[in-house]
């Protein structure tokens, strides 16, 4: 385990206890997220962020994490479908290769 493991752990837990936090201890008005997310989506040029500082950190926590998702051991995950062992054929145990 390197430095940079723990790091991204470290954001992971970061990003899951301030969404717990943001849902019992610090609500925020969902309309508002709403409109937020959805002029985000259609690059509207009227975007106002909700100030709300449990989720500005919150945003701002899984930001960081797209940014550094491919260049961690994460991205190793998706290796894992694209894989191109997974479409091969297994013949070599039916004609009885060893």
């Amino acid at each position: 385990s390197r430095a940079s493991d723990h790091a991204i752990l470290a954001l992971l837990g970061a990003i899951a206890l301030s969404g717990v936090a943001l849902k019992y201890h610090w609500p925020v008005n969902v309309l508002v997220v709403k409109d937020f997310v959805r002029g985000v989506a259609l690059l509207s040029d009227t975007v106002s962020l909700p100030l709300h500082l449990g989720f500005v950190a919150h945003l701002a926590l899984a930001v960081m994490l797209m940014l550094l998702f491919p260049f961690g051991k994460l991205m190793h995950g998706a290796g894992l479908w694209v894989n191109p062992t997974r479409a091969q054929a297994d013949n070599g145990r039916r004609e009885g290769r060893r």
